[in-house]
């Protein structure tokens, strides 16, 4: 047990602060995309306690250059998360392996991700109580990568 929490957590630790671009020459910023919508896909800011919202998330390599990248073998190339008060409240869903893999993003290609959050697999819907909360891609580290700009924090709240 002591060894798969140790690999686990080493693997992450590579994952996160290992991102790394071989090829670009950081000569292109690339905006990443990270937006919160209601389950029409309107995109809000605010919630009703109780009711699922979408997280999503684009990169579409519009440089000549390829972007390597480490992903964890069959988690997903991006995971969402929802803090409050700097504390994580619920992310998006992982079950898997802890093995390593180098990922790339050619040009032309999209890298993407959406999550009805806050979803949970253990419990269904996780209700958020009313007040002020972060969301985040928390995975990969896109700051990490040459010619990529950071993926921002998106504010958001819950309302009664």
């Amino acid at each position: 047990m002591k060894e798969t929490v140790i690999v686990t957590f080493v693997s992450l630790i590579v994952v996160g602060c290992g991102l790394v671009n071989s090829k670009s020459t950081g000569s292109h910023d690339l905006i990443p995309t990270f937006t919160l919508a209601d389950t029409t896909g309107k995109p809000d800011t605010t919630f009703p306690s109780g009711e699922p919202f979408l997280m999503s998330f684009q990169l579409v390599d519009t440089s000549s250059d390829t972007i390597k990248y480490y992903s964890v073998y069959c988690y997903p190339s991006v995971m969402f998360a929802i803090y409050r008060n700097d504390s994580i409240v619920t992310e998006s869903p992982t079950s898997c392996d802890n093995l390593i893999m180098q990922q790339y993003l050619i040009p032309g290609d999209t890298l993407q991700g959406e999550w009805k959050a806050p979803e949970t697999l253990d419990s269904g819907l996780l209700k958020l109580p009313p007040g002020s909360y972060v969301a985040k891609v928390v995975f990969p580290n896109f700051s990490k990568m040459k010619g990529v700009n950071p993926v921002p924090a998106l504010g958001f709240s819950i309302m009664k």
